[in-house]
């Protein structure tokens, strides 16, 4: 875009700065000089594609599972919620508006991208352009002041385990049959999480998946952890694993609930706050068209 360019030679003690879309009065000429101009906008960068893509109905009552890898994406039987939630790193509570069905409609997805080596970052982000295309998915970001909790550490200080091993990198990919959770990764059951050098901010994020809010890490606790937690789920925790699926019970029903447990078995306390949150706002979406 072409922009307009206006100078004005006046003596040095009657210039003054002119500023784009404002009235200027310059002193002592009783002159106003109006500038107005268009600023050049910057197009978004269009977000990478999948080069095949098939979405059909999902079956009411099969097993739910999603992600994406090995260039590809494959999500059976999950809602479009969910999947936003996924795609843009989120969960369901922050995804608004829209019709019922959003939440409640379920689909079968396989994708794959031209480049079978994408990374899943750009995978995620080839699952937005798919929305936006065959779910003719229109939408805009907000932040808003909402409930949250924060994690602190509790009166007496943190009892959670130091990893031995701070510097190996996460391990990625599924671990060994019967072994726990690799390096670098949470396993969630219906009242447990165990995890194995972990950052507090991957287990704050872990828990935002479980309660009705965001949980934000302010311990100010550095460094990687092993953790163990065990609860009796209470009324408001979310009963669905990240996919969808039912978990599992929890072995013992007459044990602390996840507030309580924190506390007691970790040395850390969730506080309910106020912050800022991210939210999806969905200005359009409609049903996908058949393959």
């Amino acid at each position: 875009m072409k922009l307009k360019k206006l100078e004005l030679v006046l003596p040095r003690t009657e210039r003054s700065r002119i500023t784009s879309g404002m009235y200027v009065k310059l002193a002592g000429v009783g002159l106003v000089v109006v500038v107005s101009f268009a600023l050049a906008q910057t197009e978004p960068a269009a977000l990478p594609e999948f080069e095949v893509a098939s979405i059909k109905p999902g079956k009411p009552g099969a097993r739910t599972t999603f992600g994406v890898g090995n260039g590809g994406a494959s999500e059976v039987n999950v809602t479009l919620k969910a999947l936003l939630a996924f795609a843009y790193r989120l969960q369901e509570y922050q995804i608004l508006n829209g019709p019922g069905w959003v939440g409640s409609d379920r689909f079968n997805i396989e994708a794959k991208a031209a480049d079978r080596n994408a990374d899943p970052d750009q995978l995620r982000l080839m699952l937005q352009s798919l929305f936006a295309d065959r779910f003719k998915l229109v939408l805009h970001r907000e932040t808003r002041q909402s409930n949250i909790y924060v994690l602190v550490t509790a009166k007496g200080g943190p009892r959670i385990r130091v990893s031995l091993d701070q510097i190996s990198p996460t391990v990625n990919g599924p671990s060994a049959p019967g072994a726990g959770p690799n390096r670098g990764v949470m396993r969630m059951g219906g009242g447990s999480v165990i995890g194995n050098a972990v950052p507090l901010s991957l287990f704050a994020s872990l828990l935002s998946q479980r309660l009705d809010r965001p949980v934000v890490d302010k311990t100010n606790l550095t460094g990687r952890f092993d953790i163990q937690l065990q609860w009796t789920p209470d009324v408001g925790e979310n009963p669905l694993s990240p996919s969808g699926d039912p978990l599992p019970p929890p072995t013992d029903i007459s044990g602390p609930s996840i507030f309580g447990a924190i506390q007691e078995q970790l040395g850390l306390k969730l506080e309910a706050a106020r912050g800022p949150v991210e939210v999806l706002i969905l200005d359009q979406v409609e049903k996908p068209s058949g393959n």
